[in-house]
C-alpha cells in the first residue's frame, strides 16, 4: 500500500479540513438546569451565529442542580454551582470546576469547593480570573475563593452572612440572590431578595477577599431585588425586582460602591393581572437597550437606554416562545438573544434588530430539560 497521497486526496482532505474549521467557529454554548424531572446537569449545544441555529443539546457534566455557570475570562474553565452531600446527608452548597475542549466542548472536572450550608444559587469570576464569588438564596450568605492559575478553586476565604427581614412573606430572613462585578472590578454588588437591599462590597482580587461597603442601597420595601445589570462604562445599575416586578435604575459610584437611584418602572402592561415573578436583566453589548424577564406573564421586555443618563423608555414585549424565562443570553456577536424556558424544557432563538432591539423569533428551538441558566463561549 502506497504511503503518498494523490492530488486528489490531498484536495478532498483540505476540503474536509475546511468544514472542520467552519464548525470549530461556531459558538459553544452551555446550559444550567435543574435536576428535578430528566435532567442530569450540565448541558452542551453549537450555535450557529450566521443561521441562529443550535444544534441538539448535550450532556456535558453530570452535576446536582446547576442552576447557574460562568466563565473564566480566558474562556477555557467553566464553573457551576452545585450541591453536595456530606457524611450526614446534609445538602452543601459548592462551586464545581471544569475545564472545556475548544474543540469539542467536552467538560473535565477540575475540583470543587464547599461554600457552605445548603445551596448556592450564582457564581461569579473577576475580571482578572483570580478570584470566584457566590451567595447562598436560603442561607443569605456571601463567599469568595481563590483561583489557581489552572482554574481550579482555593478554599474558601470570605464569608459573610446577611441578616435582616422584608415586609413580603418571601422575606422572612436574607435571600442573597446575584453578586456581579463593575466593569472597573473593584466593586461587587449583591442584590438580596429577601433585606430589600443591594449590598456594595469591595473587591480585593489580588487576595480574593470581599470588604463590606456602607450605605447599602434599599430597594422599596417588598420589591424584592434579584438580579442586577452594569452599563459598559459602570456609571449605571439596572436593578430587577423579583417580587413587585419592577425595573430600577440607579447612578453608581465605583470608588464607594453608593447606589443612587434615579427611576423605577413596571415590567407589566397595566391590564396584566395574574401573578408575575422578574427573573433577568441584561444591557445589550451596544449599550443601547436593555432586556427583563417576567415569568407569569411570560415575555420579554425590551427597553430603551438614554446615551448619557441611562433612563429607560419602554418599547415592546416579546411573548412567543417564551414560558417560565429564568434566563436569557446575548450571543458574541450580539445578534441573537436565547431564552432559557424552564417549564416548557425548551431554548428558543431570537433575532436582535443592531438599531433598536427589536427581537423577532426565529424556529430554531434546543431542547434542554429544565433550563435555568445560558453562558456563550466567547471567541
Amino acid at each position: 500500500m502506497s504511503c503518498y497521497l494523490s492530488l486528489s486526496q490531498i484536495v478532498a482532505f483540505a476540503a474536509l479540513g475546511s468544514v472542520f474549521a467552519l464548525r470549530a467557529a461556531d459558538t459553544l454554548v452551555y446550559f444550567g438546569t435543574t435536576t428535578e424531572k430528566t435532567s442530569e446537569g450540565v448541558y452542551l449545544s453549537r450555535f450557529d451565529s450566521a443561521t441562529g441555529t443550535l444544534s441538539p443539546a448535550t450532556l456535558a457534566a453530570k452535576v446536582t442542580h446547576p442552576m447557574f455557570l460562568n466563565l473564566h475570562p480566558n474562556q477555557h474553565v467553566l464553573y457551576a454551582i452545585g450541591e453536595r452531600n456530606d457524611a450526614a446527608g446534609k445538602v452543601l452548597g459548592t462551586i464545581e470546576a471544569f475545564t472545556i475542549n475548544a474543540s469539542t466542548g467536552a467538560l473535565t472536572p477540575l475540583n470543587h469547593q464547599i461554600a457552605g450550608d445548603d445551596a448556592v444559587c450564582y457564581v461569579a469570576i473577576d475580571k482578572t480570573g483570580r478570584t470566584a464569588l457566590a451567595v447562598s438564596y436560603r442561607q443569605g450568605y456571601v463567599v469568595s475563593f481563590p483561583v489557581r492559575a489552572d482554574g481550579s478553586l482555593g478554599e474558601r476565604v470570605s464569608f459573610i452572612q446577611h441578616t435582616g427581614k422584608g415586609v413580603h412573606e418571601r422575606q422572612e430572613g436574607p435571600h442573597a440572590h446575584c453578586i456581579d462585578l463593575d466593569p472597573a472590578n473593584g466593586i461587587a454588588l449583591v442584590a438580596d431578595l429577601g433585606i430589600d437591599q443591594v449590598v456594595s462590597y469591595k473587591l480585593d482580587s489580588a487576595q480574593s477577599t470581599l470588604t463590606q461597603q456602607p450605605e447599602p442601597f434599599h430597594s422599596k420595601p417588598g420589591a424584592g431585588p434579584r438580579h442586577v445589570a452594569f452599563s459598559a462604562d459602570g456609571r449605571h445599575v439596572y436593578i430587577i425586582n423579583e417580587i413587585d416586578s419592577t425595573l430600577t435604575l440607579a447612578d453608581h459610584n465605583a470608588g464607594t460602591g453608593r447606589l443612587v437611584e434615579k427611576q423605577t418602572v413596571s415590567l407589566l402592561p397595566t391590564h396584566f393581572k395574574g401573578e408575575n415573578t422578574a427573573a433577568e436583566v441584561m444591557v445589550h453589548p451596544s449599550g443601547k437597550f436593555l432586556y427583563a424577564s417576567n415569568r407569569g406573564h411570560d415575555s420579554l421586555a425590551l427597553f430603551a437606554l438614554a446615551p448619557d443618563t441611562g433612563r429607560l423608555t419602554f418599547v415592546e414585549y416579546m411573548s412567543k416562545g417564551v414560558k417560565h424565562p429564568r434566563h436569557f443570553a446575548i450571543d458574541p456577536t450580539g445578534r441573537w438573544l436565547l431564552c432559557a424556558n424552564r417549564d416548557a424544557d425548551t431554548v428558543t432563538v431570537y433575532k436582535i434588530d443592531p438599531a433598536n432591539g427589536h427581537l423577532t423569533a426565529t424556529k430554531a428551538i434546543a431542547k434542554v430539560p429544565m433550563p435555568t441558566c445560558i453562558k456563550f463561549v466567547g471567541r
